[in-house]
């Protein structure tokens, strides 16, 4: 029931500063290791290796009323591969037992009230 595996992911994160940007493709990895293994519940994601594909550093002048009080800004963009370790269950292979209850009308009003 209990699997491990190893699995990658390439991701695009970006943000104002370098720690967004890497807190962005982190934040981006559970909900796409759930939609992955729908059929399955991961009981821990424990990230083995990032790979940096590229990491742009863009710089520009942002002005106010576009002529006042020039300043630089920087915006950061980061594609990285992150191979992790996964623990899951596998929902196929739980033994399920079936219990059906056959329950009179008068039952069953009584029961939701």
């Amino acid at each position: 029931m209990l699997k491990k595996m190893e699995y990658g992911l390439t991701v695009t994160g970006s943000g104002e500063s370098k720690e967004k940007a890497f807190h962005n493709i982190f934040s981006q990895l559970k909900p796409m290791i759930a939609k992955d293994f729908s059929d399955n519940i991961v009981i821990r994601i424990e990230p083995k290796d990032v790979e940096i594909e590229a990491a742009i550093e863009e710089t520009y002048t942002e002005r106010f009323f576009g002529l006042l009080f020039p300043r630089q800004r920087k915006y950061f963009s980061i594609t990285a591969h992150v191979t992790m370790h996964l623990h899951f269950i596998e929902l196929a292979k739980v033994p399920f037992e079936q219990k059906t209850e056959k329950v009179s009308f008068v039952q069953r009003v009584l029961h939701r009230r």
